[in-house]
């Protein structure tokens, strides 16, 4: 979760300060899962199908991470978070950056403002379930999200 990435560039700061290191967010990488589609509804459409491959990632990830007593990884700075909150619905809307090209870039734009000045963001692989939509999703990303970024 976006709460739990903040802390990483906290670290990589404090890291830096007690090594005499510059701290430079060029260097920093932060990964999400994005989906870009035409429209923000298309985005939603294909999320909430039972068997797209983001639910189903995310249902399988955090099954072993709830058998594993690793959940608090997935649920970020949320202590009392319950384990039966812990969704695939949940980890999609915190997660998962979707929608048409301008809602994806700026949701990544405010996400550089919230968590620290990340020069690179990854995108999470995500098996193609729908390869018409994912190799889309890349074009689009490529030719109408990156021109966007800050």
């Amino acid at each position: 979760p976006e709460d739990s990435v903040a802390t990483h560039w906290q670290r990589y700061v404090q890291g830096c300060e007690e090594n005499g290191i510059e701290p430079n967010g060029a260097k920093w990488r932060v990964a999400r899962t994005i989906l870009v589609t035409e429209t923000d509804a298309e985005a939603e459409r294909y999320l909430q199908q039972p068997g797209c491959a983001p639910r189903y990632y995310f249902d399988y990830l955090s099954s072993l991470m709830k058998k594993a007593g690793f959940s608090q990884v997935m649920k970020g700075l949320r202590k009392d978070m319950s384990d039966a909150d812990l969704t695939p619905d949940w980890c999609i809307n915190e997660v998962v950056i979707a929608g048409s090209p301008a809602t994806v870039a700026d949701r990544i734009n405010a996400l550089r403002d919230r968590i620290g000045p990340f020069g690179t963001i990854i995108l999470g692989g995500i098996d193609w379930d729908d390869k018409p939509l994912w190799r889309n999703s890349i074009k689009l990303f490529a030719e109408q999200v990156l021109p966007r970024l800050n």
